[in-house]
């Protein structure tokens, strides 16, 4: 099964070549903070999941360098933030992030192999609850109803990934039986966050119609993840679930330049 099949290069590079002019462009304050912290969270899952797609066989130039734009990425921005961390409790949960990272870094750098993914998905858990930790510490610290939706439209991102992760790993027999229930939790925090972004009294219009995109895509993704009948569609996941994270970020990035401007 070839790599193009499971996923659209360019528009994945597009999407992380986005994430990385916004990361760049941003002065550091609590709400764009909140939102390099959350794409952290992100890059977990996208790490791995990229990791399992290029050794699905077919090592493109493309899909090697998006895992290298997500290693960079979450390098950087790792940086930023411990640069921008106002307490000590940040401190020492930036530290902790690190220990993990390193080790994870490691074996994504490494030839992709079935024992590398397993590795991966292993670390990448750990890895996503020291990233959340961070979120909750720095949104405390801010608690405004502005980066509230920041953090929970960021989150939207990881679970984009998270889910296409877990489906990918399925159908490159790297799965288990409990990654079903996962990925069922999955859609339901998606979902619940999806009604409750669209019900913020804050949204503007251009928001609205965002969110109104990704519940289009959302619906097209959910019928694709139904594995019921055991036929894959990793493509189609694939493109969804890439147009979700794009969706996603720009949302995000209208509640940040809201909660800026506040």
């Amino acid at each position: 099964m070839t790599f193009a099949r499971f996923i659209r290069c360019s528009a994945l590079g597009l999407a992380c070549l986005g994430f990385l002019g916004t990361c760049l462009a941003e002065s550091m304050n609590f709400a764009t903070a909140i939102d390099k912290a959350g794409r952290q969270r992100m890059l977990t899952q996208r790490i791995t999941k990229t990791y399992i797609q290029i050794g699905l066989g077919a090592k493109t130039e493309q899909s090697r360098e998006q895992l290298r734009q997500a290693i960079e990425l979450f390098e950087q921005q790792h940086a930023e933030l411990k640069s921008f961390a106002p307490t000590v409790a940040l401190n020492e949960a930036l530290l902790s992030i690190e220990s993990l990272w390193e080790p994870f870094k490691g074996t994504a750098l490494n030839e992709p192999n079935k024992i590398g993914a397993r590795r991966l998905k292993k670390m990448d858990e750990r890895l996503l609850e020291a990233c959340e930790s961070v979120v909750y510490l720095i949104q405390d610290i801010a608690d405004t109803e502005y980066t509230n939706l920041v953090n929970m439209s960021g989150r939207q991102r990881m679970l984009s990934q998270r889910l296409a992760k877990f489906y990918m790993a399925l159908a490159s027999d790297l799965g288990s039986p409990s990654m079903l229930s996962r990925i069922d939790r999955a859609k339901n925090e998606f979902m619940g966050a999806l009604v409750n972004l669209k019900r913020a009294p804050l949204n503007t219009p251009g928001i609205v119609e965002k969110l109104e995109e990704v519940e289009q895509q959302w619906l097209w993704l959910e019928s694709s993840l139904d594995i019921s009948k055991q036929t894959y569609y990793p493509l189609i996941v694939a493109d969804a679930s890439e147009k979700i994270l794009v969706l996603m970020d720009e949302v995000t990035a209208m509640y940040t330049k809201l909660s800026s401007g506040s």
